[in-house]
């Protein structure tokens, strides 16, 4: 597991489409604890811990470790559940705790591309790698900072940041907590809440957030016409008191690879109810990354290319 130790944070738009970002490592006035340090409990940690590799399982339990086969084909539901076996505090990675690394990767690089601040991540091959794939273990780059990439080709070798392998690419990972909801006129998006105090496994049959365990937005998802979705390159961003730091899309016209958040979005399903996986697969070319989202799935989905991480809080 990688340690991230808490901080503080503000934003602002001080105009259209322009948004300030701030952080601390300490209390700072008009600054808040960012919510990922709240989570599981409303209890303030110190730190928190995501998985370093993609989640493996044994039985019933998800684990996370060197040599681990990567655990596909399961649904949201299944991995959580398995992710519960281990233990209190410890589940799939959540919102804010995704928001968090992208943060953190943006201040580092002061840059939105991460397959070109990193690397592309395995995202042109034919199937996943297990952990371990391509010398990262032992990579001399990882031993100073965890950050890198394999000994192979750019777009069929893995990367790291920070130590958590294959942040981007390989297999999609379920991220917790994360619903949008309804059609064009009156959906939104249900994000677990940000004081940690909402249930994260209480979800109802179709897999969404059970009222008192969410915070709903002011924002309307971003769709398609009934049924369907829409997509591209992220250009815009929802900026509200709950989205602001999740870098949700409110536009997909306009951006490309290099520009804006240079990361692609595939929108919720207008009137269906979904869940969301991030960050880019095998097989996904440039339409991987730190910001990738995709949005139209629904919580009965498995899938070769679908995985998780663990995180414990």
């Amino acid at each position: 597991m990688v340690e991230i130790p808490k901080f503080y944070a503000k934003s602002r738009s001080p105009k259209a489409n322009v948004y300030d970002f701030w952080f601390s490592p300490v209390p700072t006035p008009s600054f808040e604890l960012f919510p990922a340090f709240l989570q599981r409990g409303g209890i303030e940690r110190d730190s928190i811990y995501i998985g370093a590799y993609e989640a493996g399982n044994t039985g019933t339990v998800l684990d996370c470790q060197t040599s681990d086969v990567v655990t596909v084909s399961e649904t949201i539901g299944t991995f959580r559940a398995w992710a519960n076996n281990i233990g209190p505090r410890w589940g799939l990675v959540n919102p804010w705790t995704l928001s968090a690394v992208q943060l953190l990767n943006y201040i580092e690089y002061a840059n939105a591309d991460s397959q070109t601040t990193i690397g592309c991540g395995r995202v042109d091959a034919g199937s996943k790698l297990d952990t371990g794939a391509d010398g990262m273990d032992s990579s001399p780059q990882m031993a100073i900072n965890g950050t890198g990439m394999g000994s192979g080709t750019d777009g069929l070798t893995p990367i790291a940041y920070r130590g958590i392998e294959n942040l981007w690419g390989n297999v999609w990972k379920f991220i917790d907590g994360w619903n949008a909801i309804g059609d064009a006129a009156t959906g939104k998006y249900h994000i677990i809440r940000r004081d940690g105090l909402g249930n994260i496994n209480d979800v109802d049959g179709n897999g969404m957030l059970n009222a008192g365990n969410y915070e709903a937005s002011v924002a309307v998802p971003l769709t398609g016409t009934a049924g369907n979705f829409v997509s591209g390159y992220i250009s815009n961003i929802e900026y509200e008191d709950l989205l602001a730091f999740l870098f949700i899309p409110s536009s997909v016209t306009g951006g490309s690879g290099a520009t804006y958040l240079c990361d692609y979005f595939d929108s919720h399903s207008n009137g269906i109810n979904n869940i969301l996986l991030a960050l880019g697969g095998w097989h996904t070319g440039a339409e991987a990354g730190v910001g990738v989202r995709i949005a139209y799935f629904v919580a009965t989905l498995s899938a070769p290319d679908a995985s998780a991480r663990l995180e414990f809080i």
